[in-house]
């Protein structure tokens, strides 16, 4: 905490598993008592002048044993008791691991609450210096951050504080989401091109004039074929230039 620049951290506390493990008392979010036992553990440290301002729960898996990750409707209670710690005002950040195809691992319903989804990947071209990652802003709610995407250095300050450098990005416009809809296809895979118009707006949720202004934007660019809705090789090299954790070939 002290490398990275956190002089005063009186206000950090970690509530550490190898201590409730010692204690004979594993924490699990998905029994009942236990979120009552964390709720009733806030409520004392707010009375106490000491609300926290952000929770970060690291990591989920390891915090909800005993349950199917891919079964939606066991989230239910836990995405009601986050949703009631964020009516008191805390903010939540989940840790979360990926699937083998890169996405979250586990049900897709548990995006659904989330304000901001931010998935972490390892550096197309890693620094030997230290912890190199491609962050990508994969949802939002409301305004789409610019740049969406950004490859992060973690390296030594000049006053020995470490720092993330993360350079001269490239804008990732809506455009290009679009045009990284119409790469990866109805599938999500780049097997199979979108036919029509409607399906790719259904895909990205956009309405038609949108879509329609998105598409004339990139045809005119000639990133995707005047024709057809396929992506160019001109396409190609953008994706690949915004998007260097993922294939585009």
């Amino acid at each position: 905490m002290k490398a990275i620049g956190a002089g005063d951290i009186d206000n950090f506390e970690i509530l550490s598993s190898e201590i409730l493990h010692r204690d004979l008392h594993a924490l699990n979010i998905n029994r009942s008592e236990d979120r009552e036992l964390i709720t009733a553990m806030l409520d004392r440290m707010a009375e106490q002048g000491r609300k926290p301002a952000l929770i970060i729960i690291d990591n989920l898996s390891s915090m909800r044993m005993g349950v199917e990750e891919n079964d939606n409707s066991a989230l239910d209670l836990i995405l009601l008791w986050l949703l009631s710690l964020r009516h008191k005002g805390y903010a939540i950040l989940l840790v979360h691991h990926a699937s083998k195809s890169g996405d979250q691992r586990g049900a897709s319903r548990l995006e659904d609450l989330l304000d901001t989804t931010i998935k972490l990947s390892p550096a197309a071209e890693p620094s030997d210096a230290g912890a190199s990652l491609d962050l990508e802003f994969t949802k939002t709610r409301g305004v789409i951050p610019q740049p969406a995407h950004l490859t992060l250095h973690l390296v030594e300050g000049e006053d020995g504080v470490l720092e993330w450098d993360f350079g001269q990005a490239q804008k990732v416009t809506p455009q290009d989401h679009t045009l990284r809809a119409i790469y990866n296809g109805p599938e999500g895979d780049g097997s199979v091109p979108f036919e029509k118009q409607k399906d790719l707006m259904k895909a990205t949720g956009l309405r038609p004039p949108a879509i329609s202004k998105h598409l004339a934007f990139l045809r005119r660019d000639e990133l995707v074929e005047k024709t057809s809705l396929a992506v160019t090789d001109a396409g190609k090299e953008r994706l690949a230039a915004l998007f260097p954790g993922e294939t585009f070939e």
